[in-house]
């Protein structure tokens, strides 16, 4: 009894009880798939709930273990995961990249990633190598999403390869045929990094508007 009382719940069989023996019929197989829908349901919404509160778990396990972690990602959607913890973070973000970030999102994308840290008020750095197309008003445009801008020469960094730090993170961005990610948690190579790119940027002229000729 207790299996078909279980069996009822899943809605596979149904009670008959208005004669004074208890009687239980099978219900179609049909339910079953109906059962598989409604698990992979509430699978998806936990995982969407794990999402959004995994970066202050994390946060909280480093804390108090001391430990670091790392966490790699295929494909553009584990690029994608990367961007997305960056937001959920909410802490200023280094970064040096170049074009390639655009060559594999396209231009679409990577600027409503830029206007997503704008609208969450997260302050952004970047070292970028000039490019012949970069529009007049670029100055307008930097201000306007919340980023201080740094131009390289146009040949001082041409791996396709983005690293950025923000909080206790290093994010690592590997576009083209790679299609990785990773992301490593520790305030000490976090700080490592954001001295390397600090120092970087101090090579270069002081003025945020500085332009190669």
């Amino acid at each position: 009894y207790k299996l078909l009382e279980s069996l009822e719940i899943k809605g596979l069989v149904t009670r008959d009880d208005t004669q004074k023996k208890l009687r239980y019929w099978a219900n179609s197989p049909s339910v079953l798939l109906d059962v598989v829908k409604k698990r992979r349901s509430e699978a998806e919404a936990i995982e969407r709930r794990l999402q959004g509160t995994l970066p202050s778990l994390i946060n909280e396990y480093i804390k108090y273990t001391k430990q670091p972690t790392v966490r790699f990602y295929n494909g553009k959607s584990g690029i994608k995961r990367v961007y997305d913890e960056q937001l959920q973070d909410n802490n200023a973000i280094i970064y040096i990249r170049n074009r390639a970030d655009i060559d594999f999102f396209g231009f679409d994308f990577m600027s409503e990633i830029r206007k997503a840290t704008a609208e969450a008020k997260i302050p952004r750095t970047s070292l970028s190598p000039i490019t012949p197309d970069v529009p007049s008003n670029w100055r307008e445009h930097e201000r306007a999403i919340n980023q201080k801008r740094i131009w390289l020469a146009s040949d001082t960094y041409t791996a396709p390869v983005e690293w950025s730090v923000f909080g206790d993170k290093v994010a690592l961005i590997s576009y083209g045929s790679e299609a990785v990610s990773a992301i490593i948690e520790s305030s000490q190579a976090a700080e490592s990094m954001r001295q390397i790119l600090t120092l970087l940027a101090d090579k270069l002229p002081k003025d945020p508007d500085y332009r190669e000729p």
